[in-house]
This record gives C-alpha cells, sequence and structure tokens, in this order.
C-alpha cells in the first residue's frame, strides 16, 4: 500500500505544484521519487512530529496542500494538541498519513500500536477519517482527499498487502460494495478487509453467502447505505482492528440508537485493554477472533440462527443469446455478423431479473446518488483522464498491450445494471464490458468494412483501435485524444506492428489543418458524451472534413422517454454529469436540410447501473 501511496502522490504532484510532503523521518527509499523530482516540497522535520503538523499548518495557511507522514501512532497521538488547535481547529487541507495503523507494528510493543487512531481523529470537528483497504483505494481515494480542501486522516499498511476485486468504485464517504450476498452483512474498514474477504471465499464452499461492504470512510460515515442495509438484512456484523471506543464499532452503533434501528450487531474486533507480548498482528487477530477463521465462525452462528433478509424471490439464471441480443438490438439473426454470434457463444452472458425489493433498493442508490452529483469542470475531467490513461500506458509498457492492459480502471463488475428498460444482475463478473465489445463488432462489421482510414476521436486508451486492428488488420487507424498518454500508447501498439498512428487533438477546440484522408471513417466512442452542450465545433469540423462515414457510441440523452421513472432518472443522471446534450436534434435538423444523411440511430437498452452506457448513430455528410 506504501508503494501505491507513494506513487499516487508523485503522480498527482506533477499535475499540482502546491502538494508537498512532510516526513517525521520516516519511509526513506519509499519517497526516493519525489525527493528526487519535486526536492524543496520534500520535507523532513526529523524525530518531532509536533514539528512537524506546525510546519504542515503553516504551509497550508499559505496556500500549500501538505501531507504530513509517519507511522500511525505517531501521527495521530504524540502531535495530538498540534493537530487540534493547528490543523482541525483553523479547518486546512492538511492530509495526516498513519503508516501501520492497527497492530501492524505489533512486535515492537505499545508504543507503536495505533488501534486507537480513529478514535482519536474522528473526536476532532472538520476532520474526514479514512481508512483504505488495499492499494486500489489507496490510488482512488487520495485525489479525492486532495479536492476535499479541508483536513483529514489517512491510513497505509506496509508493502505487498493483496488488492481485491469491488462491485463499485472507491468514492469518499460512501461504503463499498465488496461481495452480494444475503441474510447476513459484513462491513470493515481498513486492511482487515482482506481477513473479511478470505473468509468469505471459505464460507461460499459451505454455501453460505454473506453480504461484505468496505467503510473506508469512518467519517463522515455512510449512514444512508446503512439505512438500506437494515432494510436488507436483520444482522450486521462491524470488524475493525481497533479497540471498542472511537472507531467503526462507535459509529456504527451511534448510527443505530439515533435512527431507532431494529438490525442486530454484532462486533469483531480489539478488546478494550493494551496489547501485551510483542505478538505478531495475525496472532493478536486470532487470538482476539477477528481473523478469517474468527470472522466465519460468527457468520456461520449468525446463520444458522435463521437471520434472514426479508421475503425476496431471486430468479433463475438466464443466458443472453442470439435471440435475446436481437430483440436488444432490433434487428434479425440473419443480420447478425457471424463474429458476434459466436462471441455470444463463447462468453455465455449470464444474468438474472431482479426482485421487487432489490429494484426499489437500487432505485433509492440512484436517487441518493443523484443528490450529491455535478459536472467535473473541463480542467479537472483532462486532469483525471492524463491520469487514468497514464497508468494504462505504465501497464503496457511494461506487460505488452492487449485488451486487459488497455482497459480502464473505471471498467469494474456491477451489481445491478440497466437492460432493456429495467434492471438485471449479471452473474458474467464483465457483463458489461463484454456485451459492449459484441455490439460495438456488429456496428463495426456493419459500417467500416468497405473503409481504408478510421479515424477515432477522443481514442482514450485505444482499448477499441486495438480492438479494430484485430478485426480489419489490413485498414490504417488513427487515434486522436486531447492527453499524450493515449498518443503514448498508440506509440506502443505501433511497435507491436498495428497499423495505427496517435494524435493530440481537442474536440472542444478541433484543428481545423488536420484533414482527413480519403475514404475515411469518424468514429467516437463515450468521447463527445464528455463535449456536454459544446458539441457544435467538432460537429462542424467533421462536415468540413467530410468522412465517408460518421459512427457514433455515445450516451444520447434524447433517446430517452422521460414519462417512464426509470428513463427519467437515467436523463436525469444524464443531465447532472453533464454528457453530451443536443446533438441528436442538431443531426436531425441538418438532415432535414438535406446536408447529412442518418443511416441509423437507436439506443443499444442496456449500460451501467445508472443510464443507458451508449447508443448507436450512424450518418454521413452530403454534397
Amino acid at each position: 500500500m506504501r508503494k501505491a501511496f507513494s506513487e499516487t502522490l508523485t503522480r498527482l504532484a506533477v499535475e499540482d505544484p502546491h502538494i508537498a510532503f512532510i516526513t517525521g523521518d520516516l519511509g526513506f527509499q519509499v519517497f526516493d521519487e519525489f525527493e528526487k523530482r519535486f526536492g524543496p516540497r520534500y520535507i523532513n522535520a526529523g524525530v518531532a512530529e509536533a514539528q512537524m503538523i506546525y510546519t504542515a499548518a503553516g504551509m497550508a495557511s499559505e496556500g500549500w496542500k501538505t501531507v504530513a507522514y509517519s507511522i500511525a501512532s505517531f501521527a495521530t497521538a504524540r502531535p495530538f494538541e498540534q493537530i487540534r488547535y493547528c490543523v482541525a481547529y483553523p479547518n486546512l487541507p492538511v492530509i495526516l498519513v498513519g503508516a501501520g495503523r492497527g497492530y501492524l507494528y505489533s512486535t515492537s510493543g505499545v508504543s507503536h500500536h495505533a488501534a486507537d487512531d480513529l478514535a482519536l481523529m474522528t473526536a476532532l470537528p472538520n476532520m474526514t477519517v479514512v481508512a483504505p483497504g488495499d492499494p486500489g483505494e489507496i490510488e482512488q481515494l487520495l485525489p479525492q482527499l486532495f479536492a476535499l480542501g479541508g483536513p483529514s486522516y489517512f491510513t497505509v499498511g506496509r508493502f505487498g498487502e493483496p488488492s481485491y476485486e469491488a462491485l463499485e468504485p472507491a468514492v469518499l464517504g460512501k461504503a463499498r460494495l465488496l461481495r452480494e450476498g444475503e441474510k447476513i452483512v459484513i462491513i470493515g474498514t481498513g486492511e482487515i478487509a482482506n481477513e473479511i474477504l478470505k473468509a468469505h471465499a471459505d464460507l461460499a464452499t459451505e454455501g453460505i453467502n454473506p453480504c461484505v461492504y468496505q467503510m473506508h470512510t469512518v467519517k463522515p460515515l455512510d449512514t444512508a447505505t446503512l439505512d438500506s442495509l437494515s432494510q436488507r438484512f436483520d444482522s450486521m456484523i462491524i470488524v475493525e482492528e481497533h479497540i471498542p471506543t472511537g472507531g467503526l464499532w462507535s459509529a456504527v452503533a451511534d448510527w443505530k440508537v439515533r435512527s431507532n434501528n431494529k438490525c442486530k450487531l454484532s462486533r469483531l474486533g480489539a478488546p478494550d485493554k493494551f496489547a501485551l507480548g510483542n505478538l505478531k498482528q495475525a496472532e493478536l487477530r486470532k487470538r482476539w477472533g477477528f481473523d478469517a477463521e474468527g470472522i466465519a465462525r460468527e457468520c456461520r452462528e449468525l446463520w444458522q440462527k435463521g437471520s434472514k433478509v426479508a421475503s425476496t424471490v431471486i430468479q433463475d439464471s438466464l443466458l443472453l443469446d442470439e435471440d435475446a441480443f436481437c430483440n436488444q438490438m432490433g434487428c434479425s439473426v440473419k443480420d447478425i455478423p457471424a463474429s458476434c454470434i459466436r462471441m455470444l457463444n463463447d462468453r455465455k452472458l449470464k444474468f438474472r431479473h431482479i426482485s421487487q425489493q432489490e429494484r426499489d433498493l437500487h432505485i433509492l442508490q440512484i436517487v441518493q446518488r443523484l443528490d450529491d452529483l455535478k459536472k467535473r469542470p473541463t480542467a479537472e475531467n483532462q486532469t483525471v483522464f492524463q491520469n487514468g490513461w497514464h497508468e494504462n500506458y505504465e501497464r503496457s509498457l511494461s506487460e505488452g498491450v492487449s485488451w486487459e492492459s488497455l482497459k480502464p480502471k473505471y471498467i469494474k463488475p456491477f451489481q445491478y445494471t440497466s437492460y432493456m428498460g429495467d434492471f438485471i444482475a449479471p452473474e458474467t463478473p464483465d457483463f458489461v464490458d463484454e456485451l459492449f465489445s459484441i455490439v460495438l463488432t456488429n456496428a463495426f462489421e456493419k459500417y467500416l468494412g468497405s473503409i481504408d482510414n478510421i479515424y477515432e476521436f477522443g481514442c482514450g486508451t485505444g482499448r477499441y483501435l486495438y480492438m479494430l486492428s484485430k478485426i480489419f488488420p489490413e485498414k490504417s487507424l488513427v487515434g486522436l485524444d486531447w492527453t499524450d498518454a493515449s498518443v503514448n500508447i498508440l506509440g506502443l501498439m505501433r511497435q507491436q506492428g498495428i497499423k495505427i498512428e496517435g494524435n493530440k487533438f481537442d474536440m472542444l477546440n478541433p484543428e481545423s489543418g488536420f484533414t482527413l484522408k480519403p475514404n475515411s471513417a469518424v468514429l467516437t466512442i463515450s468521447s463527445m458524451e464528455q463535449l456536454g452542450g459544446d458539441y457544435q465545433p467538432f460537429l462542424s469540423y467533421i462536415l468540413a472534413a467530410k468522412p465517408r462515414i460518421v459512427l457514433h457510441h455515445e450516451p444520447i440523452e434524447e433517446f430517452y422517454d422521460t414519462a417512464k421513472l426509470l428513463d427519467h432518472l437515467a436523463a436525469t443522471y444524464h443531465r447532472r454529469r453533464g454528457y453530451l446534450s443536443g446533438y441528436w436534434p442538431a443531426l436531425q435538423q441538418l438532415a432535414a436540410e438535406g446536408k447529412v444523411e442518418i443511416l441509423e440511430a437507436h439506443r443499444t437498452n442496456f449500460g451501467d447501473p445508472y443510464h443507458d452506457g451508449a447508443s448507436i448513430i450512424a450518418w454521413r455528410p452530403k454534397g
């Protein structure tokens, strides 16, 4: 986790010259790259944690975004007074980082134990408290803390902790679903998530399937998710490597009392005592019953007592076969290329229809998310994509370019997803990603077979150009994006023998001098969505460039029937995110004026948990 923290901090510091790092004589070698690249922005305060906090607070008051880093007990307990008066009280943007919280340094004695750090930090007004569980959560949550603009406490483990798959991204202040289940929900915080997942895997062999959530943000607590879970489950197990007071257990117990909730709570964690004897962390977890074995034992007992979810009918699995695909796409089997039928047969995309209770809870989660949703500023958007595509570049550089190395991190399994005007529960892990690739293969073979040159604008990681290179290896491919990382990835593809070029291109401010070769196609895949209502410059560019065909795979607001509840929610989500708006009516007007010919326009009738991910529009300029 420390490597993930160091690399993420370094990457963010490249983009933001106001980020500075202060250490209490700790982290040698781990932060060598940061010190090498940023020099004066790396400060070693020595074994003087109070002075470290004074320095961080002083710099923050002058506009710096400071990170103060030490062993968790030294970062919280030793300079508590300075944190209270110099950071929390003036509400300064200082990120306190505690390395090795809980009993990670268990053999070093009580001075190094930090099973009370959450209690100390949650007691302070203005303080956000976050305990990520794996390197992925470090990478996702640290940028969000910098954007917070206030004081926060952030914990990191050591080295080599495993990463885990999750069904949701890590969002500050939001509990994260790791595993869906029934009867019991287990909620953990910090690295104990790995013990919970071990227990979950062991229990699965016995037919016991608890739900698992990671409550990485302890303050502010995600009470909305707790409210929702309490309607589905009779029992919650809270697991924490912390004393009973002031940690996750205290926060959840406070929620239960304040909300007068009847859900049964049980706790697994450290007792209210010092850990004497210098035992190893694993030995302490086992002694006090919150290792994987202890967690599994508690689940078995609750399961046998008959704790159950409220009446729910779970449907059998269904297979998305060629008939279902044709129904989705509004075509007949004879219209589907043989390659798509093979993909459907090979990938065996399974799903089930969800119960009314599941549907209602999911709709509630959508409404709750809509309350907090806002459009990301363009400059921030560019930074997010540059950082994201750079991660794919580094992965492709080390592993070689492949379909998986080019997969953006935001493509993850979903618990529920939109499909045919309702929600389903995918049972194939990459259901949405796989179905997107089949839909695109169908469109590519339908419209691009006779084209010589394909230009993808806003190509991102180049993943779909890589896909095109497998379908049409003889065609000339060009990827265009506003980030250097995209161009670098395409350069790696070219080194692997793919017939491809990469160029920088800003779709908001198109370069009119960039011309297309004869017999070319313009392709956009979930890139025009970022233009919002500012599509006109790019549309004018396309009309002037006169490609033979234009193929879009984009979310189209106007395709929703807002008289229907789910379409109304999807359209609201679309607008709150600032996605493409007004483009389809503009194309229709151009068609009415005889300037373009629209070949196809329809919804693909599936997407992510919030809306239809993309629709198909094919058109060409006339004259």
